[in-house]
C-alpha cells in the first residue's frame, strides 16, 4: 500500500510515467499549482489510453457541438478518487463512476455529454480554477461542451486532508500570510521555490534541476529504465510496509484527547482551524457556481475507508497520518469535519449537497480512500439518481 497514494500528495511519478506502453508527461502546471498530464503526441490517436488530448481523463462518450448544438455538458470535478485511480492506470478508464455515470444519464438523454476536469490532489479552490481554464478554454475545442447544464464537485476528502495539515501545523508557519493557511498550495510548490531559486543565482538548485531533466529523459527514452522501475517500485513498497507507519494501535482515544495529546492543541483553537478550511470550502463552491452563471451544482461528499470503521475494527497495517493519529482516530475527525462542513454547505444557494460518506464496506476500496472496481460501481448506482432527480 503506497502512503503516498493515501495522502493523496503525489499519487504519479513526480517526474513522469508510463502506463500500458504509453508515455505520459508529467508536468508542472502553473496555473493550479499542482501537476498535471500530457500525452505524447505520437500516442494521441491511441483508443487504449485514459488521457486525451486536453490531459484529462476520458469518458466514454465524446461529443461534437459542430455536428450538434444541442449537448449537455456536465462538469464533474475533484481530486485521484473521482479522476478513477486506479482504474484508470489499469486500462478501466470506461469502468469508473464518472463513466459510468454518463453510462446511465445517456441511457435517458442521448445529449449528455460529461467532462471529467479531476485530478490527482486537486481541493476545492484548485477545482475552481479547473473550471475557470474550461471556460476559457472550451470555445476552441469542438469536443468540449459549451452548454453546461451542471456541474458536479465529488470527492471533498482533499480538504479534509489540507484540514489535517492545518490541525498539525506550527503558529510560525500558520501566521505567514502568503501560505494561506496551506489552502491554496499544490504539488509543484517546492518546484517553483527551486526554479526561483535557480534564476536567482543558486547553482546547487539549478544543478538539481538539470539532473531531474537528464533523469526525465533517461525515463521517456531508456529501455533498461522501464525494466528496473518495477523492481524499485516493488522494493519502495516493501521499505514503507515496514515502516513506523505499520503500527499497531487498537485502543479508541476520546475526540477532547486527540485534540489536546496528539494535536497539541486546545479545543477552541480546533474550532476555529476548521471553521477556516470550511470557510474557505464554501467560497470555493460559491465561486464555482457563479462561474456557471449560478445554474445547478452538486456537492457530493464521498466515504473512505476511515469514514464507516466499527468498534471492532482492526487497525493493524492501516494508515496513520504523521505518526500519531490512527484510523480511529481519523474517524473522529473526519466526523466532526463533514458534519460542520455539510451543514456550512447546506446554506449556500443553488447548491445541492449530499454525503454518502456512511455507506461504504471495506472491500470498495483499494486503500484508505481509493476505490476498488466494485466501489467504483456501488458509488456510480447511488450517484446515478442524483444526478438524475437535480437534472430533471
Amino acid at each position: 500500500m503506497y502512503l503516498s497514494a493515501l495522502r493523496v500528495r503525489n499519487l504519479f511519478d513526480p517526474i513522469g510515467l508510463e502506463t500500458q506502453n504509453t508515455k505520459y508527461i508529467l508536468v508542472p502546471d502553473i496555473i493550479t499549482g499542482s501537476n498535471r498530464i500530457e500525452l505524447a503526441k505520437e500516442n494521441l490517436q491511441n483508443k487504449k489510453d485514459y488521457v486525451n488530448k486536453h490531459g484529462l481523463v476520458k469518458t466514454t462518450f465524446k461529443s461534437n457541438n459542430l455536428l450538434d448544438k444541442n449537448i449537455k455538458g456536465i462538469l464533474v470535478t475533484g481530486n485521484s478518487v473521482a479522476y478513477g485511480y486506479p482504474l484508470t492506470h489499469e486500462g478501466k478508464y470506461f469502468n469508473t463512476f464518472v463513466n459510468k455515470i454518463e453510462q446511465g444519464l445517456r441511457l435517458k438523454d442521448k445529449k449528455i455529454d460529461v467532462i471529467n476536469l479531476s485530478y490527482s490532489s486537486l481541493n476545492s479552490w484548485q477545482e475552481n480554477i479547473q473550471l475557470a481554464r474550461y471556460f476559457n478554454s472550451e470555445k476552441n475545442h469542438s469536443d468540449l461542451p459549451s452548454n453546461i447544464v451542471l456541474t458536479a464537485s465529488i470527492g471533498g476528502i482533499q480538504d479534509f486532508w489540507q484540514f489535517l495539515d492545518l490541525l498539525n501545523m506550527n503558529p510560525e508557519e500558520k501566521n505567514i500570510y502568503y501560505k494561506a493557511n496551506g489552502l491554496m498550495s499544490g504539488q509543484s510548490e517546492v518546484l517553483l521555490v527551486k526554479y526561483s531559486k535557480a534564476l536567482n543565482g543558486n547553482i546547487y538548485e539549478a544543478l538539481e534541476l538539470l539532473i531531474t531533466n537528464v533523469v526525465r529523459y533517461i525515463q521517456a527514452n531508456s529501455s533498461l529504465y522501464k525494466v528496473v522501475r518495477p523492481l524499485t517500485s516493488n522494493f519502495l513498497r516493501v521499505k514503507d510496509d515496514n515502516s513506523e507507519n505499520k503500527k499497531f494501535i487498537s485502543e479508541r482515544t476520546e475526540f477532547k484527547e486527540i485534540i489536546n495529546n496528539k494535536i497539541k492543541i486546545s479545543l477552541n483553537e480546533y474550532e476555529n482551524r476548521k471553521k477556516i478550511v470550511i470557510d474557505s470550502v464554501g467560497r470555493n463552491l460559491k465561486a464555482m457556481s457563479a462561474l456557471n452563471d449560478n445554474k445547478k451544482m452538486i456537492f457530493v461528499y464521498l466515504p473512505t475507508r476511515f469514514s464507516s470503521i466499527d468498534e471492532d475494527t482492526i487497525l493493524e497495517n492501516r494508515y496513520i497520518y504523521k505518526n500519531k493519529l490512527n484510523v480511529s482516530d481519523l474517524n473522529q475527525l473526519e466526523k466532526d469535519y463533514r458534519e460542520s462542513l455539510i451543514k456550512n454547505l447546506s446554506s449556500i444557494k443553488n447548491l445541492s449537497v449530499f454525503s454518502l460518506a456512511s455507506i461504504s464496506s471495506y472491500d470498495w476500496f483499494v486503500d484508505e480512500s481509493h476505490f476498488s472496481e466494485k466501489g467504483h460501481k456501488k458509488v456510480a448506482s447511488k450517484l446515478i439518481p442524483i444526478f438524475q432527480k437535480i437534472l430533471d
